[in-house]
């Protein structure tokens, strides 16, 4: 996600470390000896105008690194973006988390997650964790090579995607779609067919009607059955996951990496395919890369054999059937109980006029 200074003020993020918001010592202090419940109060207020303490602390840390390091020890700051599966090492769409959006694909996937609160406008700046490996690698040999009056200067990169692979986030759901439909996930609880809003209401609403009322139904059932629940603890980790991502998720930054893609420049041809960060790959296209990434998700996180692929075509497809006829019925009584209001509505404004036209 945006990491460091992402202010409401500033949405061009440049390699470079930008001025203290506070004293890194004094917040060590406060954080050590002032009162527990007294921090929860203070917090808020001493970490603005961040949006939370991972933002906040992740800019502290730059400035550990500045007034630690500069003019004694060699210092690079490498700022990645969001980090997501590999591209290519040690294989394509390896990973061992559900964070970023290769998790909330997985989770759309299942039919689990029906609702995403983003602006669809917003670039996705992800960037593969084997290329921020490669950037740090290159970076770090460039500092050795540096005269000493730049090699005691601290150095910043950004690793992100500008100016190399944006899509955005509706395209991302567009994409994903398509993809859950060539390459489902196993046992698949509804159709996946989710959408993503920058309304808070619509989108509240949903996981309402969409999510937690549906787990709760499907909790009950596995409780009569004598089974253990797990649907709402589910939706309750995901609506928290995407609390914390809102912010992100409808603002806009540009993490500028010049000299980051700049780095290649130094490399020896023959090193070039090894460690490129951009020229080598050019981030794979958009469809490759998030199909290697949901294939990864259904290998390295869900533990589920390619060889189960067709069982879950299968059971995708007559889920797919299911949700159709539901949402027929479902339209259709919405129509009719709309059609009765306006029949009684009707009647009652006929029978005012026949009143009123009465001598």
């Amino acid at each position: 996600m945006p990491g460091n200074n992402a202010e409401k003020h500033r949405n061009v993020i440049d390699e470079k470390i930008y001025p203290p918001h506070d004293d890194w010592r004094r917040a060590i202090d406060l954080a050590e000896n002032a009162d527990p419940r007294m921090m929860d109060i203070l917090t808020p207020k001493f970490m603005e105008p961040f949006p939370n303490t991972y933002t906040f602390t992740k800019s502290m840390g730059e400035h550990v690194v500045k007034d630690l390091c500069e003019g004694q020890i060699p210092a690079i700051v490498f700022r990645p973006s969001i980090v997501i599966c590999t591209m290519t090492d040690p294989f394509p769409g390896w990973m061992d988390n559900f964070n970023g959006p290769v998790g909330i694909l997985v989770a759309s996937g299942k039919g689990v997650m029906r609702s995403v609160y983003a602006d669809p406008q917003i670039r996705a700046d992800y960037v593969p964790c084997d290329s921020v490996v490669k950037g740090m690698i290159m970076a770090t040999w460039k500092k050795a090579f540096e005269r000493d009056a730049e090699k005691y200067s601290i150095s910043v990169y950004n690793a992100s995607s500008y100016r190399v692979q944006q899509v955005s986030v509706g395209e991302l759901v567009h994409l994903g779609k398509k993809l859950c439909w060539e390459m489902p996930l196993n046992d698949v609880i509804w159709y996946p067919n989710g959408s993503v809003t920058k309304c808070w209401y619509e989108n509240y609403l949903k996981l309402i009607f969409y999510q937690l009322l549906p787990a709760l139904f499907i909790d009950g059932l596995l409780l009569s059955l004598g089974k253990k629940p797990m649907l709402v603890k589910i939706h309750r980790r995901i609506f928290i996951a995407n609390s914390a991502l809102a912010y992100f998720l409808n603002n806009q930054w540009d993490f500028l990496n010049n000299k980051t893609l700049a780095l290649e420049n130094l490399l020896h041809p023959e090193d070039l395919k090894a460690f490129s960060y951009e020229t080598g790959s050019k981030y794979a296209e958009p469809y490759e890369f998030f199909k290697n990434g949901l294939l990864g998700g259904r290998r390295y996180l869900l533990h589920e054999p390619d060889s189960t692929m067709e069982k879950a075509v299968v059971h995708s497809r007559r889920m797919w059937m299911i949700a159709q006829v539901f949402n027929s019925l479902w339209y259709a009584a919405a129509f009719y109980i709309l059609w009765s209001i306006m029949k009684m509505f009707i009647s009652k404004l006929d029978a005012i006029i026949e009143y009123i036209n009465t001598p």
